[in-house]
């Protein structure tokens, strides 16, 4: 749990940072600014109270620990000096505080933070001040006060304050108070004491004998196995008896629960004026406090009371109840993201103890958690920073709080008297950030009903239309064998897309596998664990927030069987350089159709006894053989394909042979001997060089391939060209100086010579 860290352990010499909590009375603020009292110390150094840690809240919620504590205990010590007792019965203060009706006092401080909390807080006490009684101090009220310094009112030197005053209460109650009953959360720690002091508070009086309430701490008194550190002081009463109210208590109450001020300490603007139980809205109620402001949103949210909604995508029309009824809070920012800088929004109602609230409709709060505190007031044209901590967006955009015009008015909430019905970032006042950009947020309001009022609140995310559902690409039908399938579609313009991908047998209500978050336009996904068989799958796109159409679902066919029975055939024996081999479809392995095989190739060892392939992925079902050498055999296998890509495995045994005997004279010649001399000599490039100069034709033809009627010169073929030219006797020139050796047509090799 984490506590504020304690300011000074040495009580003689250390100064504690100091937040005061209490804002003076609207009366007796005035006196101060025309000079009528001398101005407090607080006042002259507005850095007074933070440089002393006063009233200024935590850095969590006290109890931020625990979800729940519909039963909290705290302890109300009430305390009454040597030249000043307490006059008020005990029991008025058992009422006043832990009371569960109002009383003339207003809602008491347990009913206000009940209602606050919506039921999850309950302050409760196990020793009553009726029960402890009042406590008389040692010392008179100048000890306490006047002598810890001037206008210091009770926050000036140790032990001459309400510091010394608090150690000597808690020890007087010792005796007849258990302190473990007053750790809530079980950190070790007291969560806090209420001193109730005699006489009335300097916040109203002026008087410098007169302790102004505020929240501090002292140095940790072990006591019953805890800690005490941290207290609030408040007055018996204002100015007389059964006069008191319950706006202090509330305020300070709301310190010692880790809430800081929310006015401006320089008391050159009102902060969040009387919008807020911690800023003037404390003195709410004929100026007494007896109708204090309701906790602002913000502070709702810091103490957990709230959990806000973080609007994210457009909302139409929603209700914003009043909260004073109910714990709706929304938050906005560009696109619903997370930071320092956002928009609250509640509605406030003139209700419960807001009754005296100047108006009522929705309040917009400008938060930056980056700023410390609401000292530093800001307007448009003025540097980004500083500002305040939490900012009310004014609807008459008159920044009245900020000029200390005055502390609220009915134009403040929307659409109020001002008559505004809109918040964005070209409206007055701007939904821009404190740098000047666009938000792109919009707020726009109907009249406030008894239930609230409802907006529409948007983040910046609004589209008129959902986006079209793609076209999908691939699988588009047919068959693959991949176990990392490849899905792919066309853009459209999104944010992301959502991909489905089921069986045949489903509808998509319980897809196999989704996933909602894909950012591109295309997904693979690891199918190893799945069946073969059909498969659908579909997408569909969104903007930020809206949904579009399914795209038509497409199936496929997983399928990573091979196909099997594909057999080829040829003749057994032939006498030609060519001849037919055939082969059969095959089939595919159940469950997958038969006729998805696709395509076949076809495998021939001509002796050697490495298979080449003779036809790759071919559609037809017969191919001719051509260039078969005389005295040799063909062996051949065929594979089939599917669509999927799975292609049948060989079983190392050959399915066809054909044993080519050419026989007779025919092609019986010796590559390169043109003069048919049946030698290859020099003479040969004489004779070949004299026919193509208009010479003699060699004296050899042949039939090539036999049959064919294609009868030409081919023993004057030396460079394989199957046929002869001008090349062929520069190849013979080449051969006779050293070059390579002559090379016969492939498809009508000499048989024999």
């Amino acid at each position: 749990m984490l506590r504020r860290i304690l300011f000074g352990l040495l009580a003689f010499s250390i100064l504690f940072s100091i937040s005061m909590a209490m804002p003076p009375h609207p009366e007796l603020l005035q006196k101060i600014q025309t000079g009528q009292i001398p101005k407090p110390i607080f006042m002259s150094n507005p850095g007074y109270r933070a440089e002393r840690g006063i009233d200024q809240g935590l850095a969590r919620p006290l109890l931020e620990t625990r979800a729940e504590l519909v039963n909290a205990n705290f302890l109300v010590i009430l305390v009454g000096f040597s030249d000043r007792a307490g006059v008020m019965p005990p029991v008025y203060f058992d009422s006043l505080v832990f009371g569960v009706n109002p009383g003339p006092w207003g809602p008491t401080l347990r009913n206000f933070y009940n209602r606050a909390s919506y039921g999850n807080f309950t302050i409760v006490s196990v020793n009553y001040p009726s029960t402890t009684g009042w406590r008389t101090a040692p010392n008179n009220r100048y000890y306490y006060t006047a002598r810890g310094g001037d206008s210091t009112y009770g926050m000036g030197l140790y032990p001459f304050n309400s510091q010394g005053l608090c150690e000597w209460a808690v020890a007087s109650v010792d005796p007849v108070v258990n302190f473990a009953n007053y750790d809530n959360n079980g950190d070790g720690q007291v969560d806090g004491i209420i001193l109730v002091h005699a006489g009335r508070g300097a916040e109203i009086s002026g008087d410098t004998l007169d302790i102004w309430s505020h929240e501090w701490n002292i140095t940790p008194q072990l006591r019953d196995g805890v800690n005490i550190s941290y207290y609030c002081i408040v007055p018996e009463m204002w100015n007389s008896i059964y006069d008191m109210t319950i706006g202090v208590y509330c305020h300070e109450f709301g310190h010692i629960l880790g809430l800081p001020d929310l006015y401006d300490y320089g008391y050159d603007s009102y902060g969040l004026g009387s919008w807020s139980l911690m800023a003037f809205g404390s003195w709410n109620g004929n100026g007494w406090g007896k109708s204090p402001a309701f906790l602002d949103a913000w502070s709702r949210v810091f103490l957990g009371f709230v959990t806000p909604t973080n609007v994210t995508c457009t909302m139409s029309w929603a209700l914003v109840p009043s909260v004073e009824d109910s714990a709706k809070v929304f938050r906005l920012w560009t696109m619903g993201a997370i930071g320092p800088e956002y928009f609250l929004v509640e509605c406030r109602s003139n209700i419960y103890s807001d009754t005296a609230l100047a108006g009522h409709g929705l309040t917009i709060y400008h938060i930056d958690e980056n700023q410390p505190d609401n000292n530093s007031q800001w307007w448009p044209g003025m540097p980004p920073t500083p500002h305040y901590r939490v900012a009310l967006e004014q609807a008459d955009n008159f920044f009245n709080l900020e000029h200390l015009i005055n502390d609220m008015d009915a134009s403040d909430t929307y659409p109020g008297i001002a008559n505004n019905w809109y918040f964005n970032d070209y409206n007055q006042p701007t939904a821009r950030d404190y740098n000047g950009a666009p938000t792109n947020i919009g707020v726009q309001f109907q009249s406030p009903s008894p239930l609230g009022v409802l907006a529409w609140l948007d983040p910046g995310t609004w589209a008129p239309f959902p986006p079209y559902p793609p076209t999908l690409i691939m699988p588009d039908g047919g068959a693959s064998n991949q176990v990392l399938q490849h899905f792919e579609w066309t853009f459209v313009d999104h944010y992301y897309y959502h991909f489905q991908l089921d069986s045949t047998g489903g509808n998509f209500s319980h897809p196999i596998f989704e996933d909602s978050m894909v950012a591109v336009e295309y997904y693979d996904y690891l199918m190893s664990g799945y069946p073969d068989g059909y498969y659908l799958w579909r997408v569909n796109a969104r903007s930020y927030c809206e949904l579009g159409n399914w795209s038509d679902a497409e199936n496929f066919y997983l399928d990573r069987r091979p196909p099997v029975g594909s057999v080829a055939s040829s003749p057994s024996q032939t006498d030609s350089a060519y001849f037919v081999v055939t082969w059969t479809t095959g089939h595919d392995v159940a469950p997958s159709p038969e006729w998805w095989v696709a395509s076949w190739s076809v495998y021939c060892d001509s002796g050697g006894g490495s298979p080449w392939a003779w036809q790759t992925d071919v559609y037809n079902l017969q191919a001719t053989f051509t260039g078969a050498h005389d005295g040799k055999t063909y062996r051949f296998y065929a594979l089939a394909r599917d669509q999927a890509g799975n292609q049948e495995v060989w079983n190392g045994i050959y399915e066809t042979s054909t044993h080519v005997g050419t026989g007779g004279p025919a092609c019986t010649y010796v590559v390169g001997d043109a003069n048919n001399s049946n030698t290859f000599t020099g003479l040969d490039i004489t004779y070949s060089v004299r026919f193509f100069k208009g010479g003699p034709p060699p004296s050899y033809t042949c039939e090539c391939p036999t049959g064919s009627g294609n009868f030409w010169y081919v023993a004057g073929d030396v460079n394989g060209s199957c046929s002869f030219t001008g090349l062929d006797i520069t190849y013979m020139v080449r051969y006779f100086k050293g070059g390579p050796g002559p090379i016969p047509c492939s498809s009508c090799p000499p048989a024999r010579r």
